[in-house]
Order: C-alpha cells, then sequence, then structure tokens
C-alpha cells in the first residue's frame, strides 16, 4: 500500500467528524463482503477517488483500541485509515488498509506444518517483536496473538485481529477476555487476565508452533523464557522481547574473554611444546619424503588420463567429452518458449502479451458476497494452458511456474494433480518434479475456475507468468483481460 495514498486517505477520514460516520462511507464503493458474524461485518471496498482497495468493518462493540490505533503505524501493524465509534447503536466504524497474503495458520498448512528455519524465523520473530513494541509503547495489548492473527506476505509479515485490543498495562486496566485457545497464557486462558506479558506468552508459543516442539536452535532460549507459565519470569513487554530476539545467538563479552583466554593458553602451550619436542632436521626430511610422493602421484595420475583420452577417441563414442563436460550445476544454454492460451474465448497477440476478449463483464456471474460491486468470477471451465518450448541444450530440470495477477483474486483456486502448489503472497506458484528433454515440449493447464476478476470495467485485469528452473534463469510471458 501507498505511504502517501494511506496518509492522504487518514487526512481524509480525519477531516469528517464524528457525526459523519455514515457519510465518509460514501467515498468508497463495496466489491465484496469477506466476513459477517455475529461480531460484526467486514467488506472489501475500493476508494472511488483513487481506485484503491481498503477493508471497511463495522464492529459490534464500542470501547475499542481502534482511534488509538489509528494515531500510529508500524511496519507490522495494519494501517488504520479511519476509526469511529456510535455509542447509541454500539457500533464502531473501521476503514483500514487491505492486505493482500495468507494467514501464517493457513501457511503452515499449506507446509503441511514442516518447521521453520532459523533463517525465517529471525524474519518473522523480528518483525513480530517490533510491532509488539509499537503497540506496547502506545499501551495498548493485542490479547489474540496467533498464527490465524498474522498475515505473511512474502517478506513482510502484520499483526491482525484487532478487535480484541485494548488500551491498557496491567489487569485492571482492560476487560476479561480469554484470548486464543492454545496460544493464551494460563493468567488468560483461565481468567482472562491479560497484560503485556501475556502478549509476549502467546508469540513465544506462536513462534513454538513454528519451529517445532523439538527445536533446539539459536532462539531456544528467548522461547522458554516467553512460555515460562508465571508472567513474572516473562519479558515484560515488547521492547524487552525485540532485544532479546536481536541478540539470540551472540556471544556474551564474558565468553568472549573466557574463549581469548583459552586461546592464550593453548599458544603458551604450543610454543613450549616446541621448545622441548621439535627436530627441525627430521621436520625438513619429512616434507621431502611427502613432496617426493605427491610427484609421481601428479606423473601416474596424467598418464592414466591419456590412456582414457586414447581409448575414447579409438572408441569413437565421446565418453571423454560427456565426461569432461557433463553440464552438472550449469545452466542450459538457449531459450525456452513460452506462451499462454486461455481455451473457449478469442485472443490475440499484441506486443508480446496475450489479450483475452472476454466479452461483457455482465455475461459473467457475480462473486458471491459482493454488494452492488463490480467483481466478477471466471467462468467454472476456465483455465490458463501454459505451453513450455525447449529450445536449449539441455534437459529442463524441475521447472516451477509462478502465476501474479493483477486485480485478480487466486485466493480459492484448485491445485492442479501431480504438482506442488505454493500460495504465497497474492501469487500462486507451482513446482514439477520432471525434466523437459531438450527439443522437447510441455503442456500446463492451471484452473482458473475458482478466480475472481475484482474490477473488469476498471483497472486492468492480468495474469504474469513466470517460469524458472534448477538449470535455468527467469523467463515471463503475460495475459491480460479485455471487456466491451
Amino acid at each position: 500500500m501507498d505511504q502517501e495514498q494511506l496518509v492522504n486517505d487518514a487526512a481524509q477520514a480525519e477531516s469528517s467528524n464524528a457525526s459523519a460516520a455514515d457519510g465518509i462511507e460514501d467515498n468508497y464503493r463495496i466489491v465484496r463482503e469477506l466476513k459477517n458474524n455475529s461480531q460484526g461485518e467486514t467488506l472489501l471496498v475500493k476508494s472511488k477517488d483513487t481506485g484503491k482497495f481498503f477493508v471497511l468493518k463495522h464492529i459490534y462493540g464500542i470501547d475499542l483500541a481502534y482511534k488509538k490505533l489509528a494515531s500510529f503505524s508500524d511496519p507490522a501493524l495494519p494501517q488504520i485509515i479511519y476509526a469511529n465509534e456510535n455509542s447509541a447503536a454500539g457500533i464502531t466504524t473501521v476503514i483500514e488498509e487491505y492486505l493482500t497474503g495468507t494467514t501464517l495458520d493457513e501457511w503452515m498448512k499449506q507446509r503441511e506444518l514442516e518447521p521453520i528455519g532459523d533463517e525465517l524465523a529471525k524474519m518473522i520473530f523480528t518483525q513480530l517483536a517490533g510491532g509488539m513494541k509499537a503497540l506496547h509503547d502506545k499501551a495498548i495489548m493485542h490479547r489474540a496473538i496467533s498464527p490465524k492473527n498474522i498475515m505473511f506476505m512474502g517478506g513482510r509479515v502484520k499483526f491482525i485481529g484487532l478487535d480484541h485490543a485494548a488500551e491498557g498495562k496491567n489487569y485492571e486496566d482492560v476487560s476479561v477476555y480469554k484470548g486464543m485457545i492454545g496460544f493464551a497464557p494460563p493468567e488468560q486462558s483461565v481468567m482472562g487476565r491479560t497484560d503485556f506479558r501475556s502478549d509476549v506468552y502467546s508469540l513465544g508459543m506462536t513462534m513454538q508452533n513454528f519451529l517445532g516442539a523439538d527445536y533446539k536452535g539459536k532462539y531456544e532460549k528467548v522461547l522458554k523464557r516467553c512460555l515460562d507459565s508465571s508472567p513474572d519470569e516473562r519479558y515484560s513487554n515488547g521492547n524487552q522481547l525485540l532485544k532479546a530476539v536481536k541478540n539470540a545467538g551472540t556471544i556474551s563479552p564474558y565468553k568472549i574473554a573466557a574463549a581469548c583466554a583459552a586461546i592464550y593458553v593453548l599458544i603458551l602451550g604450543g610454543i613450549w611444546f616446541t621448545n622441548h619436542f621439535y627436530d627441525p632436521v627430521k621436520d625438513m626430511q619429512t616434507k621431502q619424503a611427502f613432496a617426493r610422493e605427491q610427484k609421481a602421484a601428479a606423473v601416474e595420475a596424467a598418464d592414466l588420463q591419456l590412456e582414457r583420452g586414447m581409448g575414447a577417441e579409438a572408441a569413437g563414442d565421446g565418453s571423454a567429452a560427456v565426461s569432461a563436460s557433463d553440464g552438472s550445476g550449469s545452466f542450459a544454454k538457449g531459450k525456452l518458449g513460452v506462451s499462454l492460451a486461455f481455451p473457449d474465448r478469442p485472443q490475440e497477440e499484441n506486443a508480446g502479451v496475450t489479450v483475452v476478449h472476454m466479452g461483457k463483464a455482465s455475461d459473467l456471474s457475480d462473486a458471491g458476497g459482493s454488494k452492488g460491486g463490480q467483481a466478477v468470477s471466471f467462468p467454472n471451465n476456465a483455465k490458463l494452458v501454459l505451453s513450455i518450448k525447449n529450445n536449449t541444450d539441455s534437459d529442463i530440470k524441475n521447472p516451477i511456474v509462478k502465476v501474479i495477477p493483477y486485480n485478480v483474486d487466486l485466493a480459492k483456486i484448485d491445485d492442479p494433480p501431480n504438482t506442488i502448489t505454493s500460495h504465497q503472497a497474492k501469487a500462486v506458484e507451482y513446482r514439477r518434479d520432471i525434466n523437459i528433454p531438450a527439443g522437447g515440449e510441455l503442456k500446463f493447464e492451471i484452473p482458473l475456475g475458482k478466480a475472481v476478476l475484482l474490477s473488469p470495467s476498471g483497472q486492468d485485469s492480468a495474469l504474469k507468468v513466470v517460469l524458472r528452473s534448477d538449470n535455468y534463469a527467469d523467463t515471463a510471458a503475460k495475459m491480460t483481460f479485455a471487456f466491451k
């Protein structure tokens, strides 16, 4: 989300007074409903002025933390554009940044709950601890931290699920809330009591969930302190936790001093040993004998290589050339031919881009849940057909196809068979554990029946396909969807 645009929308919202809470919603067009339950209604909306997407919430409750949240920003928190409470109706209206990605809970399920490594843990833990510090610095408790309330967007993570966030620093400042089952600390899950240390426990349990129950890496001591059953033994707030995460795995000055002392002792011992037992004449004789052995081995190896070369040449089978240049670990030379097709719809090539003519948007089915919006679904039998022609000098190993959408929602599309599929932030990545032989061709079909065109009559809708493999750099093709 463009930061300048967020600021502009925030300024626009600020200029509207509380009595005009309903009026500000007139600046946005509803695209579709995201959620509707006993706690409130969540809608995907689009700014009539800028065309940017936002989330509009009507929450059945007041005295929430959203007004305070709208007063600051942090990379690990969604930008709150507008917040207003209607005390008489008991409803809080919120407009916030629209995040495109997947929750960490869904992401871990896609990984079949395989534990993450320390490098990825460092990225996630550091960003979330920073977001927690930003909340605690403003005297806000999240109170519902869990993998379901964290969005993963490539190299970034953000807290969501702020409906239960509360202003305060200790148990007496906030109402009772028992948190997320399995991630809330004992004092919260049993008695509903929360303070900053409760958030520390929940984030520690979340990271433990990612790293595995038997984790023994650099964050082991940090997690142990986060998850102490006694709040007094945990980090007291996000600031302390962030420092601990950044310092995890580093060596303390005391340990460095001890290691230096040990090295000093070893050096002194080595000097004493040399002075008492080292014989320079014997050492020189040993080195000369070793050099003679190495020279003899080199001559023998050269003779053997010559014999092999002559034998291969005489046989005429090219085995010498193959063994010298089998290409293992090197990139294929040449170019892959990549073409895209969308069956059952007229299409044409325009400046290297495949343009699919979809007809009238009104002829397509409405994307369920939209209230007066223009989002439509692809036809049920829609599919993207990717043809890969191997014009290189080598087999293409384990091709990986990444589909990047523009104004298209791919969150619910079906996975193709015999394919390793990864739903990433907005994009979808497919891996085939096969080889495409030199001169060969592979057709790959991606179902699009559940994809949603978010704004067919407005901004351009397109799919960019990026292809790479273990031994071939990226190449790409693009398909756009045109409407009457």
